[in-house]
This record gives C-alpha cells, sequence and structure tokens, in this order.
C-alpha cells in the first residue's frame, strides 16, 4: 500500500481482500475511499478488474480524480472525471477514451446526477 492505513483499514483488508464481493458501510469520515482504492489496487495487481467506476456526489467524483487517487493508489492507473454538460465535447470524449484504454487500472469517477443522464449511461 503506497499510504499507511488505519487498524481497521488494515483488518478489513486482511479479512475481505480474497472475497469476489463485499461492502464497507461505514460512517462517513471513518476511510472507506482509501479502502476502494486499495481493494481496486490490489485486485487490479493480481489481474483480477481492469477498471474501477466510483459513483460519488457532485464535486466528491472529481476529488477522487485530484486528491484521493494520487495520495492512495498504488497500481498504474488512469482516473478521468465525467461531466455530463461537457460529455459531447472532443476533449472530454478524448480524455474519456484515454482512461478506459488505459492498461493499468482504468477508473472513472462519474456523480450521481450525471449517471442518470442520458450521456452519462452512454
Amino acid at each position: 500500500m503506497k499510504t499507511t492505513p488505519f487498524q481497521h483499514q488494515l483488518e478489513t483488508w486482511e479479512e475481505t481482500r480474497d472475497l469476489e464481493s463485499f461492502a464497507v458501510l461505514w460512517s462517513m469520515g471513518t476511510g472507506k475511499t482509501k479502502r476502494t482504492i486499495d481493494t481496486a489496487c490490489g485486485l487490479h495487481e493480481q489481474g483480477k478488474v481492469s477498471g474501477l467506476l466510483v459513483v460519488a456526489p457532485n464535486g466528491v467524483h472529481r476529488n477522487w480524480v485530484d486528491k484521493e487517487l494520487p495520495t492512495h493508489a498504488w497500481s498504474d492507473y488512469k482516473a478521468f472525471a465525467f461531466e455530463s454538460r461537457r460529455a459531447r465535447t472532443r476533449g472530454h470524449q478524448k480524455g474519456l477514451a484515454e482512461a478506459m484504454s488505459h492498461d493499468g487500472l482504468a477508473v472513472l469517477t462519474i456523480g450521481y446526477e450525471a449517471f442518470i443522464t442520458q450521456a452519462g449511461k452512454s
């Protein structure tokens, strides 16, 4: 791991890292983001996943790309924050395509509201 986990994060990592699925239902501010990034990186390093989709409140989804992934990710990754209002622009489409075709871990973040739009669904 790139950053040192808190004890509760380490314990759940050890308990769940080999599971096909599980849920992290912790309260706000308890380290769910780091835990999720560590899980995605671990699964990617094992060849079990090639991508991560993050659906979060507007603004928070950008924080994953700008702050959280650079801080915690330990796999080669390319991340993109989807913005429905810019979805038809050439630059946005290019950035999305680059992230999704990345050979490492491809990370797409999207806000709740954009996730339900036609552009977001596409």
